[in-house]
């Protein structure tokens, strides 16, 4: 299992993408509305060091990471890096471990007509025979399928990149999350509940591809509002993204802010994240922090 799949998966990529079709006929986003900003500033409440929020696309799409000189000179004035999980951190074995089902198949999961479909359509998408992947939870399944869907033109995903340009800059990196809380996460929806949402996107008739480039069209344009349009997909079972987001918001909101005490923080996490009555923008407002967006904007987007 590649560090890549546990990215995708972790801010609930499958799903979201899933949801872009829904987002086409919601709110219109105000693009002249100065709150319409991926970067935002954290100050005040006694801090001595400004540090940042900043909202990030787990994808590996080089027009995501052409955020040009205001993002890069923030980085460089950075002594900490928080982002939702570190890599590096994740024992390799442990993680494809916890990616296998426990005492299932697919083949238990779904019909013979069901199975026969996953396996033409897997093998057809990804170009891997899905004999390979029998005990593969279906969340992961439906990873597989999406990598093999959209654009990878860049050596890793974005998060992963601020990772290691902190490595590389001697910058303290951190994680908010565990690799376990992450997986546990996963493990919240059953087995048969992954199957069918896996089996729904093969059978929708929606081009992943152009549900992709809606996404990051939104993400490169900062258009907020469509961002959070595209959790609210009500065949996501509610418990499932209530621990997605609201519940994972409280967690990094609580965590980042002993960081903030230390030093200079960029706080690089799905942006998702950060918006909402229960985004991370909103939660430390609450806690006395004056947060304000920083604009700026992607080059060649």
């Amino acid at each position: 299992m590649t560090r890549i799949i546990i990215i995708l998966n972790f801010f609930g990529f499958v799903f979201v993408l899933n949801s872009c079709k829904n987002a086409s006929t919601g709110q219109q986003t105000d693009k002249n509305n100065p709150n319409n900003s991926i970067l935002w500033e954290i100050s005040g409440n006694g801090l001595e060091h400004k540090s940042h929020l900043y909202g990030t696309i787990h994808i590996q799409d080089k027009r995501v990471f052409q955020y040009g000189k205001t993002v890069e000179d923030i980085l460089k004035n950075t002594s900490i890096i928080a982002v939702e999980i570190e890599l590096d951190n994740i024992e390799p074995m442990a993680a494809i471990q916890a990616t296998m089902m426990k005492d299932s198949t697919l083949d238990q999961l779904l019909s013979p007509e069901e199975y026969a479909l996953l396996e033409e359509k897997y093998t057809e998408i990804t170009g891997v025979s899905l004999a390979t992947a029998q005990q593969l939870k279906p969340f992961f399944l439906s990873a597989n399928i999406v990598q093999a869907l959209v654009p990878k033109d860049f050596p890793v995903p974005l998060d992963m990149h601020f990772i290691q340009y902190g490595r590389k800059e001697n910058k303290r990196v951190v994680g908010l999350e565990t690799f376990t809380e992450q997986m546990n996460l996963v493990d919240m929806l059953s087995y048969s509940e992954q199957a069918r949402m896996l089996l729904e996107s093969l059978t929708d008739t929606v081009d992943i591809a152009d549900m992709f480039d809606k996404l990051v069209s939104s993400y490169l344009n900062m258009e907020t509002d469509s961002l959070v349009e595209l959790t609210k997909d009500p065949s996501i079972p509610e418990k499932f993204m209530e621990v997605l987001l609201n519940k994972r918001n409280h967690i990094m909101a609580e965590r980042v802010e002993p960081l903030l005490r230390e030093g200079s923080v960029f706080c690089a996490v799905g942006a998702a994240h950060l918006f909402g009555e229960e985004g991370l923008i909103d939660l430390l407002e609450a806690k006395g922090y004056t947060l304000k967006p920083v604009l700026f904007s992607f080059e060649n987007k």
